[in-house]
């Protein structure tokens, strides 16, 4: 982020040339807690540069930004030419931006603020380098802008078939009794260098993703609170040490749409005198969630290879779909108001499970697959989230295989041009048509990677520090054997 709410350091305005003023207000922003009003005159620019740097075109996707138009004439805005150049180098016509903007220009009311992303490919032309962003305006115009941002792109992604093919990192989300379903109660945090070679495992064995749970009552002790900082950092750590290796992280609230109030005492320490709570009983809130992802978001915004799981498995809820698709959409809204654009995980009403997706009707409203119709996303990059073991043995699917379990919700986001991503899978693991079935399910996504863009099957051994297991093939304790996703994985992928 090269703007928000301040210039980043090491970047500066100075190099704004012409008649132009900045201004920063606080009235009116599109993130944080203020904006930088721009008045510009006929040919003249607003400039962002770095001296003495140089950053690598192809180290970034794209340039993007903010803008409010406000009462300026539209034909102005939109011909203002976004263009990146190296101090010392001749510079690029550059992109104008009004073809570029989500929602379009043409659609904004008064006082709108709506994004605006160009590809690098676009902007740098013959550059290998770049220290410098220009928006130049042919004519006198006034206009907003805020979170202006260089994007890198998302971790690695398989080139055929589905884009990440990952699994599940359990361990951060245990260590209570509150949640909405398993009450595990163990939680220990391995050191950096036990998490380092555990990561290196699994990127040997061809693997792009890792989905961490974490539990909800731990990241913020008090609702609408703080976030703990130990666990945060570790959290944190975690995240950091995964996307250095080259993976992309999905950061998961594993708690079913629950919360338990009073889980922890003003010293932070565990109690027993807690109750449990679920959104919509009249205390805890969607306002409570968008808070939390709020605050989430602000922490891993500038890294692209996090993807965001707004909630594992909600069940049980007193509340129609309709109802809760709403209040999905408040905190997609909340999650993207931070200048958030990476990929949100959108999960449904019964344990996010593809065997109720066209059957499921909660409190008398309409069906999951028609509520969740309503999901719009400013940014464009959001997906839902399914989980599907076999057999499931409830639903309507086809269950005579794992891959036609799948069909039904296949065929919905196809029409619908949506995409789906399976964060939770897995036979057990005595079944005889155990692998067989793993094989047709993943082949099944990869002949519909329209569709699906992922899959992290659930789960691996839990994480004890008292045994040195990170380098098994974790066969044991009816966990998944990690020779099933072989044949779909290219050893050491993220390393070629």
């Amino acid at each position: 982020m090269l703007y928000d709410d301040a210039v980043t350091p090491g970047w500066n305005t100075g190099y704004s040339w012409g008649n132009v003023t900045l201004a920063s207000t606080t009235s009116t922003k599109a993130y944080g807690t203020s904006s930088m009003q721009v008045t510009s005159g006929a040919d003249s620019a607003l400039a962002l540069g770095a001296e003495g740097q140089s950053f690598s075109t192809n180290t970034y996707k794209a340039v993007s930004f903010a803008i409010r138009p406000g009462n300026a004439n539209l034909a102005a805005i939109k011909s203002l030419r976004l263009i990146v150049s190296q101090e010392g180098e001749d510079g690029n016509a550059g992109v104008a931006i009004g073809n570029s903007a989500n929602p379009t220009f043409d659609s904004l009311g008064a006082g709108d603020w709506t994004r605006v992303t160009i590809p690098m490919s676009a902007l740098k032309g013959s550059l290998t380098t770049f220290n410098k962003l220009t928006l130049q305006s042919a004519s006198a115009v006034a206009y907003g802008v805020d979170g202006i941002a260089l994007e890198k792109p998302p971790g690695k992604t398989y080139p055929t078939g589905v884009a990440y093919r990952g699994i599940n990192r359990a361990g951060m989300e245990y260590g209570n009794d509150w949640d909405g379903w398993t009450g595990q109660t163990y939680y220990e945090m391995p050191s950096s260098t036990r998490i380092s070679a555990e990561l290196a495992y699994y990127k040997g064995r061809g693997f792009n993703l890792i989905r961490l749970p974490i539990s909800w009552e731990r990241i913020q002790h008090t609702l609408n609170g703080p976030l703990d900082t130990d666990y945060s950092n570790g959290m944190m750590n975690y995240i950091n040490l995964a996307t250095a290796q080259g993976f992309t992280l999905v950061l998961d609230l594993h708690n079913y749409n629950r919360y338990a109030t009073g889980a922890f005492n003003a010293a932070g320490n565990q109690t027993t005198n807690y109750v449990q709570r679920v959104i919509g009983d009249g205390t805890l809130t969607v306002a409570h969630l968008a808070d939390v992802w709020t605050k989430l978001a602000n922490l891993v915004k500038t890294n692209p290879q996090v993807i965001l799981n707004l909630m594992n498995e909600p069940h049980d809820l007193p509340m129609t779909s309709t109802t809760w698709f709403s209040g999905i959409q408040t905190v997609m809204n909340a999650v993207r108001a931070t200048g958030s654009t990476q990929l949100i995980l959108v999960p449904n009403t019964r344990g996010s499970d593809v065997g109720h997706w066209h059957t499921w009707a909660p409190g008398g409203g309409p069906l999951d697959s028609v509520a969740a119709l309503s999901i719009t996303d400013s940014a464009n990059n959001h997906a839902f989230d399914m989980h599907s073991y076999y057999p499931e043995g409830y639903g309507s699917n086809d269950e005579s295989s794992y891959g036609a379990q799948l069909t039904a919700v296949t065929h919905w986001a196809r029409t619908h041009g949506k995409k789906l991503f399976l964060s939770e899978m897995g036979i057990g693991i005595h079944q005889s048509y155990a692998q067989p079935q793993i094989t047709n399910a993943l082949t099944f996504m990869n002949n519909n990677s329209d569709v699906w863009i992922g899959w992290s099957p659930w789960d691996l051994t839990t994480w004890q520090l008292t045994t040195n297991n990170h380098t098994a093939d974790y066969t044991t304790n009816g966990l998944t054997p990690m020779n099933w996703y072989a044949a779909f994985l290219t050893a050491n992928f993220l390393a070629l």
